[in-house]
């Protein structure tokens, strides 16, 4: 999992001209470790260190222990930080990388069952250069044709197949599953090269699958 997240890092960076994220592995452990302790801190599994300001401006929060199928999310984030406002095209020579830690429950209404989905034939998912990296923007501009197809057609996701070729949605990968076959688009620019994916995938292969990209 380390090699998968630092490979995509790397990546991202180098395909939005930033500079690249470099963390051994033990750097990632130590970070991911801290993210836990924070985590556990906010959530008062230590009752003795509930008497802190940040402690009292965050207590109301104190029920948000995930529960199942509840996860800590983590997500490395990393931006630019060079004074320079002026130089729209210029790229960043100095950057920030910090890790969000925090939990997560169903990611729609509802809970574990079928999502309802608009496929769009029309619109992309991002632009064509970006969509292989994990960047917000790629977030952002699925949003507006997501929230239109919710509030037309009371869908929970758009699956972007512009001119018929599939992307993914605006969250996720998409991946269709029957009698022993895993279908799923090979890998190109165009869509994230998920981590999820690739999880699947091998679990699938592991599982006797057939598996077609």
């Amino acid at each position: 999992m380390y090699c998968i997240m630092r490979a995509r890092a790397s990546r991202a960076s180098r395909r939005s001209a930033a500079p690249t994220a470099r963390f051994t592995f033990f750097e990632w452990i130590s970070i991911s470790g801290a993210c836990v302790k924070a985590l556990d801190y906010w959530c008062c599994r230590n009752p003795t260190r509930c008497n802190s300001p940040t402690w009292c401006a965050r207590s109301s929060l104190a029920a948000a222990k995930p529960e199942a199928p509840g996860a800590l999310y983590l997500r490395p984030i990393l931006f630019g930080t060079t004074a320079n406002i002026g130089a729209a095209a210029t790229p960043a020579a100095d950057a920030l990388l910090l890790v969000l830690a925090s939990p997560v429950w169903d990611y729609f209404a509802g809970g574990m069952k079928p999502l309802r989905i608009l496929v769009d034939d029309e619109h992309t998912r991002s632009a064509a250069q970006m969509g292989m990296v994990k960047t917000g923007g790629n977030y952002a501009a699925a949003m507006g044709p997501t929230l239109a197809a919710r509030a037309k057609y009371q869908v929970d996701q758009v699956l972007f197949c512009p001119g018929g070729e599939v992307q993914e949605t605006g969250a996720a990968n998409f991946l269709l599953l029957r009698d022993g076959h895993l279908l799923t688009r090979s890998l190109d620019t165009t869509f994230l090269h998920g981590v999820t994916r690739d999880s699947l995938i091998t679990l699938a292969r592991d599982n006797g699958y057939e598996v077609s990209e």
